[in-house]
């Protein structure tokens, strides 16, 4: 039986989802904090993004475990989705008006910043995936 070596982009694109889910995590925590919502608004905030992190850790499993088999098929599909993401999260910042709070603009942001590297990490060993058999 032979061993495969997955490459350590591999492996960093979980850890970048994970770091993903805390920072939102946080930021959505600071922000409604130190804002003037009332608590009932914050209760609603909170649940909903406790809600968003359940389903993201299940994603998560998910993907690391197809990404590390190397199957193309799986990273062609998660890279869709997040250029996706990022491509929607830009027209979202700058084409918005004020309405949008300060919470989705940092969102926003931080969603651009880690699917781009993310998408960068992926090209970078897409040979890991098409040369599988």
């Amino acid at each position: 039986m032979q061993d495969t070596v997955i490459p350590k982009e591999v492996i960093w694109v979980t850890k970048i989802l994970w770091i993903d889910i805390l920072l939102r995590f946080i930021v959505v925590l600071f922000i409604l904090l130190t804002s003037s919502f009332s608590d009932e608004e914050i209760l609603v905030r909170l649940l909903t993004v406790s809600i968003k992190i359940i389903i993201w850790s299940i994603a998560i499993i998910g993907i690391n475990y197809f990404l590390k088999k190397g199957n193309k098929w799986i990273m062609i599909f998660f890279m869709v989705i997040v250029s996706s993401v990022v491509i929607s999260n830009i027209f979202s910042i700058y084409g918005a008006t004020q309405d949008i709070l300060l919470i989705s603009k940092v969102l926003y942001f931080i969603q651009i910043l880690i699917g781009s590297f993310i998408i960068y990490l992926l090209t970078k060993e897409r040979n890991f995936f098409l040369n599988k058999q």
